[in-house]
C-alpha cells in the first residue's frame, strides 16, 4: 500500500517566509484554544502572554520567548485579548 500523495490531517505544511511565519506560541494558541491575556499588575505595569502554570501563590506567564513568574498578590486583574 502506497502512502504517497496522502498527508495526515495533523501534519501541516509550514512556511519559512518571514511574512507568513508566526511564533510557536501563537500557532499553539490557535490550535489548542489557548488565549493571550493582558495582566495588569498592582504597580500599573502590564504584561501580555499565555498562562502556562498556576501555583499556590504564583502564575507563570509565557511572554514571547521568555517565562515570567508573577506572584498572585501583585496581580490586579486580567484582560482577555481577542
Amino acid at each position: 500500500m502506497s502512502i504517497e500523495g496522502k498527508m495526515s490531517s495533523i501534519i501541516q505544511t509550514v512556511s519559512y517566509q518571514p511574512e507568513n511565519s508566526k511564533p510557536l506560541l501563537e500557532k499553539l494558541a490557535e490550535h489548542l484554544g489557548i488565549h493571550k491575556l493582558q495582566i495588569i499588575l498592582t504597580d500599573g505595569e502590564r504584561v501580555e502572554g499565555i498562562i502556562s502554570e498556576v501555583g499556590e501563590d504564583y502564575i507563570n506567564v509565557m511572554e514571547g520567548q521568555s517565562d515570567l513568574l508573577l506572584p498572585l498578590h501583585s496581580i490586579k486583574y486580567f484582560r482577555y485579548i481577542p
